[in-house]
């Protein structure tokens, strides 16, 4: 990915780059999902993903096997926005949304990043790949058989 680094120009491109690694998994109907491992050569590009205003990270879990299934875990998706602010800073769910106990406390769902701030962004996306790598999903695993084999997968808007 390295030699087209200067070539992209939006998070379309990257996303693109992304989708073409190695061991992702594609449906028979187009639709990429990016493993956890190749999730990590995001940080490689904060200026675009941060220019463009915003970027959503949806995690599933998906058996690839013969009894497949997939599961948006949609309450562990990751936003990434760039406004004008001072300060980047990590933000909770709103009141009202119902979210477990156990999320809440692992997790913040939205991360402001201020103007050049490439740290922060850089920063953002290690802790939630770091925080999705121990989550076991215990609660999805229990309640579908065919997602106690599953694995971790991601896509990006």
């Amino acid at each position: 990915m390295k030699g087209v680094i200067d070539e992209m120009e939006n998070i379309n491109d990257i996303i693109k780059e992304m989708e073409k690694l190695n061991d992702n998994y594609i449906t028979s109907h187009g639709a990429v999902y990016i493993t956890h491992e190749n999730m990590k050569s995001l940080i490689n590009f904060p200026a675009i993903c941060c220019r463009e205003g915003g970027t959503l990270i949806t995690p599933y879990l998906i058996n690839i096997g013969e009894n497949g299934g997939t599961c948006e875990v949609y309450e562990y998706e990751l936003s990434l926005t760039m406004e004008d602010v001072s300060e980047s800073r990590f933000m909770g769910y709103v009141d009202g949304k119902y979210v477990s106990v156990e999320t809440v406390d692992c997790f913040t769902p939205k991360a402001v990043i201020a103007k050049g701030d490439n740290e922060f962004f850089v920063h953002a996306i290690e802790s939630y790949l770091n925080i999705m790598s121990k989550r076991k999903f215990e609660n999805f695993r229990n309640a579908y058989e065919s997602m106690k084999t599953a694995e971790l997968y991601y896509q990006i808007f």
